[in-house]
Formats: C-alpha cells, structure tokens, sequence
C-alpha cells in the first residue's frame, strides 16, 4: 500500500477494537495518511475516547503514519462524503451504519469503502464477487491494487455470477483467473446462474475471517430480496465496496 489516504470512521456505536485491529495488521506502506473521524451525537459528550485514541496514535506512530483527529458533531454524513471525494479508502464498523445512512449514499462513491465487524480479528480468504460487469471487474482489480500483500497465501475464489446472455465470456473468465494468479497462488472459481439459492452458492465458504468483495450496486439490488445475500450484511463478515468509477 503505497500513496493512500485513509479515512477511519469510529463512534459510540462502534466500539473500535475492529477499527484498531484492521489498522494494526493490514495498512501499512509508504507515504499513508489518516484521518479519525470520530462521531459524537449528543449522548457522546460524556464518553471518553482517550484509551482507544492513544492505541490508534501508538500504531500510526510505530508504522511512521501521519495522523489526523477530526471530531465530527452535526452534518457528519455531508463531511464524509465530501472527504471520501479526496481519499482513498474509507474503514469503519457495521454499528456504524446505526448512526449514517451510509449504505445507499456511497453507491456512487469516488472513494473505496470497507466495512468491518466490530469483533475483526483476522483475514484468512477472499470472496470476489463479479456479475461480468466492467464496474465489478474494476472494482476486484482495484482492491488488490489497494491490497497488492494481502492475498499471499490466502484462499480466493472467484463467484462468478450470469442471468440469460450476462456474465463473463469464457475468454474473460480465464483472463481474470490469469490476473488473480498474481496475487494468490490458492485461486478457485464457482460459476452459477441466477436466480441464486443456498444449494448454488453451498460450495462457497464465508465465515467472520472472509473479505467479501463486490460493487454496492450488486449487492444492495439483491438484498431483500434473496436470502442468500444476507450473511454477507450481518455483523460478522467484512465488506469490502470498491469506488465506482463512471
């Protein structure tokens, strides 16, 4: 990871320690920069963040991370968004999404976002989800670009989903699993056709150490409406949603 800035996202609803955990084990690299958006509603004023703000300083400190505190207190949907226009990538919580409508707002977000349970520990496999789109092959490439050491060892598999003549050519398919290679030499491919159901999508492993990774726009289409897609909402799976790019 190399020339990012990063915006980290903490609030009363979120207790941190995924925030911490992430920051600690999976951003490092030349020339990154933080911002700590802390947002305080009115029932925040008496909390004190002092523990976990010194724990965030220690890390960005050991890794020679410039860090900076911005105390958010009203239109702090309006202030995200504008910043994530000039950042990189934005981290926070699920809890916090209690407190920012951020879901459908990001959509067309300039900036790569990540959501992460508040009890993230570890990152032991990926999951790419790609509908043959331009925007959700992008949306991969973009990742292990921001990611480029992430992978390593690590099981990635590729969800390759089509509906009637939609999906990736065979061609395409080969092209991207040569792509993937680069990054992982554990890379599988599961191929299905919608509608989706559990029995398709059973060979699939996700669990609280997965990282999901698709485009918002394909995801939230689907939610609510196939019961397949909603472990990857819950509080246990990390959700990474790349910048959509017009």
């Amino acid at each position: 990871m190399t020339d990012k800035k990063i915006i980290l996202v903490i609030s009363s609803r979120s207790p941190g320690t995924g925030v911490v955990r992430f920051l600690n084990g999976f951003i490092a690299g030349d020339n990154v920069r933080i911002s700590l958006c802390i947002l305080e509603e009115s029932s925040d004023l008496e909390l004190n963040y002092d523990g976990l703000l010194d724990e965030i300083s220690s890390i960005c400190i050991s890794k020679s991370i410039p860090l900076r505190i911005r105390r958010l207190r009203s239109d702090a949907d309006l202030v995200l968004r504008s910043m994530a226009n000039f950042a990189d990538l934005l981290v926070f919580e699920k809890s916090v999404l209690q407190v920012l409508a951020l879901g459908h707002e990001f959509v067309r977000s300039s900036c790569a976002t990540i959501a992460i349970p508040s009890d993230f520990s570890s990152i032991t496999n990926i999951l790419l989800i790609t509908d043959g789109s331009s925007g959700s092959v992008q949306g991969i490439k973009q990742f292990f670009q921001i990611f480029p050491r992430l992978s390593g060892d690590l099981d990635v598999n590729l969800l390759s989903v089509s509906a009637g003549m939609g999906g990736l050519s065979s061609e395409q398919e080969i092209m991207l699993l040569d792509y993937l290679k680069q990054y992982s030499k554990n890379v599988g491919i599961l191929k299905v056709e919608e509608p989706l159901t559990h029995k398709l999508l059973k060979p699939i492993r996700y669990d609280n150490s997965t990282i999901v990774v698709s485009t918002m726009r394909f995801l939230l289409s689907r939610y609510g409406e196939d019961e397949v897609f909603k472990p990857f909402f819950d509080n246990q799976t990390t959700l990474f949603v790349p910048a959509e790019i017009s």
